[in-house]
């Protein structure tokens, strides 16, 4: 079948297992609300992804971070030095001798997991896989299975309530249920309908489970009869438990089992030794009750600190320079202080105008489809004075005008154009023949 369709109606999952079984090569896009990833793939396996609005550099400083290689103030000095010299970040890292190769390639599959896990938790957007004959990627990085990624994402979304379900145990044996509905196997028998609930649709990988499901044999067990592998078979059984077509088969010897029964066949502590059991009584003396109202009054006073610290980040949050610089002598910071806001607003709005683009092949005529999209909030539609933002756009550029601020005799305006970006501008392509297409460009 053809790899492109709509995430609503295709789940992301089944699609990575697809490529991975058919052993592709090439690139996936996936375009969400906010971002659009582009995931390589080498014979079926993950070697890179990159994302349109997310910056490299950013990235990998908060890998290296979390791994405690690199400290963050560290790593904004390295890529000052770095950018002075014009080198790619990564091999300047190696070669100042920040990270060996090894920790190199090792934050690099750590980065490509991570935009994997965004990914998966998308619930609307659009796909489609680019064959190709070869994909770039860092020389040496280690490729991610689909398998490994799918399970490693289950333990992170599960514990972010991202995901819900029972997660399978190798030394559980499971047992087939009789679904009422037909089940039908993607990319076997067609593509799922756009109404769901009609039929059933399982991974080939499910399918094969179903079949050498028996009730008897564990959860390992059948991973090694069937060639699976522990990750794929678990990922599976995970999305057939959601599914209700399997279930633990009954009477099932599983260590589960064995320690619900040492739970319950541990002894009863006698009430005795329990000094805080509710059979028991007491009286609270005098000296107790006046505690009690002390303790009272000190989570009122602690209550009423709380509000008080709660309404003021809410006035640091909407009106930041006239709290952080309040005095007149602190005019110059606040309007440096404003001014760089400024710039990061317009910033946000850029990038979302850049994927409309990228989308529409055209600027939005209004600033709110912006909103409509989701690419940005409505909130951020008006600007510091709460006055609605001035937005002008024509075919190739666009305008921002922002109310202006203390001592500006006009506001300021942010103005955009496609010319010289090569994701956008057409003129880059303008000397290719029909029959060449379109360059695929990657960016590192």
């Amino acid at each position: 079948m053809a790899l492109e369709g709509d995430l609503k109606v295709f789940r992301l999952p089944d699609i990575l297992q697809v490529v991975s079984q058919q052993q592709k090569t090439g690139i996936l896009t996936v375009q969400g609300e906010h971002d659009i990833l582009a995931v390589s793939f080498l014979r079926g396996e993950i070697v890179a992804a990159d994302a349109l609005n997310q910056n490299f550099e950013v990235g990998l400083g908060e890998v290296l971070a979390s791994q405690g290689w690199v400290r963050p103030d560290d790593f904004a000095r390295i890529s000052e030095g770095q950018r002075a010299t014009g080198r790619r970040l990564a091999d300047y890292l190696v070669e100042k001798s920040v990270l060996s190769r090894s920790q190199l390639l090792e934050s690099l599959r750590q980065l490509t997991y991570r935009l994997l896990l965004q990914v998966l938790r998308w619930r609307q957007g659009e796909f489609k896989f680019y064959s190709g004959e070869e994909v770039s990627y860092e020389d040496g990085f280690v490729p991610l299975s689909v398998a490994e990624v799918l399970m490693r994402s289950l333990g992170d979304l599960m514990g972010e309530g991202t995901l819900s379900g029972t997660l399978p145990h190798g030394f559980v044996a499971y047992e087939r249920v009789t679904s009422a509905q037909p089940i039908k196997v993607i990319g076997r028998d067609g593509t799922p309908p756009t109404v769901p609930g009609i039929e059933l649709w399982v991974s080939a990988d499910e399918q094969l489970l179903l079949d050498r499901l028996d009730g008897e044999a564990a959860a390992d067990d059948v991973a090694r009869a069937s060639g699976l592998g522990e990750y794929r078979t678990l990922f599976g059984l995970f999305r057939l438990l959601q599914a209700g077509l399997v279930r633990p088969a009954a009477g099932s010897t599983s260590e589960l089992d064995a320690v619900q029964e040492a739970v319950e066949a541990a002894p009863e502590v006698e009430p005795a030794e329990r000094p805080f059991s509710r059979s028991r009584r007491f009286e609270v003396p005098s000296e107790t009750a006046t505690a009690s109202r002390e303790v009272w009054l000190g989570r009122l006073l602690a209550a009423i600190v709380v509000l008080a610290m709660a309404a003021f980040l809410v006035l640091v949050a909407v009106r930041p320079a006239t709290v952080l610089l309040p005095f007149p002598w602190h005019r110059t910071e606040r309007a440096a202080f404003e001014k760089q806001q400024l710039a990061s607003k317009a910033l946000a709005f850029d990038r979302a105008a850049r994927t409309y683009f990228l989308i529409e092949g055209r600027y939005p005529d209004r600033l709110v489809e912006l909103a409509e999209r989701r690419l940005v909030a409505r909130r951020s539609l008006t600007d510091r004075l709460g006055s609605r933002l001035v937005y002008r756009a024509d075919a190739v550029s666009y305008s921002l005008e922002v109310g202006a601020g203390p001592g500006e005799s006009r506001p300021p305006v942010v103005s955009e154009t496609i010319s010289g970006d090569f994701a956008l501008d057409p003129d880059y392509f303008r000397g290719l023949g029909d029959d060449e297409g379109i360059p695929l460009i990657l960016l590192d």
